[in-house]
């Protein structure tokens, strides 16, 4: 990788030319053979085709991630395979059909193309000195550039921000100009914080709940919100939520694998209501058996309104089948444990099959 203070990344100028462009494949097909074009850089281009026509390896080959087999590509004059990656991964994207998400944050999801080199406190460190030694044995090894990756990396300056405090209303005005701002403000809603790395937020997010619990008890507001109480069932909220009296903070106790924990099930055993979800399960899988068997398996209901994943349906298929054949005590011990974990999600408010009349 080249260093790039020594590379002018201004905009691109003057005009994409091919000339004889042409590209083959490991088995020497030419899927691009031998195309001439110019345009201006500024344009707009649409580059249209069958599956299979080229079209998606042009478009590789304009964005530099892939090499002409012979011909030549310029971009203002410039040879694009002779063009340093700092100056070609700055003022070139490629989208694909397939979207990559990086499994960090969507802040830093929107900031990775930001990221080229360490732009601030170049001599920062991790507190232990183990890590930053490793991290550059791991540099070496990898044969990558020697930058300081506990630097700042972000060019807040190329997105037109000061610095990192007001980099979020630049994210914004990107979120809605494509038409995401609702989809992140939805996402947010449903996420969840850690309060030790967010204090503050956590201080003014308990205020803000005493302040919406006054005014919810105010006229024309009471009724529009059921509030948790220990001594009566929440019929907006899931049946595991009402037993927990509270959220599952992992994967364990999700209405996904609720009832394989068995000390759950013990417990549900012990006061009588595992043979209870066991028999709503049952009235859960034939509904929903009945309802969705002829959906295609992509269709959006499955995830608004089943209880039942599509690829899970032929199971409790299934199981609907032995069910008429056996009494629910009858069937084995995979299926009780299948149809009494059904139960967990349930929200008599929203799904309104009865089973609650609490």
């Amino acid at each position: 990788m080249q260093d790039p203070a020594r590379h002018r990344t201004d905009p691109f100028e003057g005009e994409i030319a091919a000339s004889n462009l042409t590209w083959e494949d490991d088995c020497g097909v030419k899927i691009i053979d031998g195309i001439s074009f110019r345009f201006d850089a500024n344009a707009h281009i649409a580059i249209a085709g069958p599956a299979g026509g080229g079209k998606e390896t042009l478009a590789l080959l304009l964005a530099r991630l892939l090499f002409p087999s012979s011909g030549k590509l310029t971009i203002g004059g410039h040879d694009v395979t002779e063009l340093p990656e700092a100056v070609t991964g700055r003022r070139i994207s490629y989208v694909a059909g397939d979207s990559n998400f990086f499994p960090l944050s969507i802040r830093d999801n929107l900031l990775y193309g930001l990221k080229h080199r360490p732009v601030d406190k170049l001599d920062a460190q991790p507190d232990d000195p183990k890590i930053a030694e490793l991290a550059r044995a791991e540099t070496a090894r990898a044969g990558n550039p020697d930058f300081n990756i506990f630097a700042e990396w972000v060019d807040y300056a190329a997105a037109g921000a000061v610095g990192p405090y007001d980099i979020d209303g630049k994210l914004r005005e990107i979120t809605k100009r494509v038409a995401l701002d609702d989809d992140i403000y939805q996402f947010g809603l449903r996420g969840t914080i850690n309060p030790d790395a967010h204090p503050e937020l956590t201080a003014n997010l308990l205020i803000a709940r005493q302040l919406l619990a006054q005014m919810l008890r105010e006229p024309g507001y009471d009724g529009l919100i059921e509030p948790f109480d220990p001594h009566a069932y929440n019929h907006n909220a899931t049946l595991g939520e009402n037993l927990l009296f509270g959220t599952p903070t992992g994967t364990k106790l999700d209405p996904r694998h609720f009832t394989e924990d068995s000390v759950m099930r013990n417990f549900l055993v012990r006061v009588g209501l595992w043979d209870t979800l066991i028999e709503m399960g049952a009235v859960i899988a034939q509904t929903m058996v009945e309802l969705f068997a002829d959906l295609n398996p992509g269709h959006p209901f499955f995830e608004q309104y089943s209880f039942i994943a599509a690829d899970d349906l032929p199971v409790f298929a299934e199981i609907v089948g032995r069910l008429r054949k056996l009494e629910l005590t009858g069937l084995p011990e995979t299926d009780r444990l299948a149809l009494g974990n059904l139960p967990i999600g349930y929200i008599e408010a929203r799904h309104r099959l009865g089973l609650i009349d609490a």
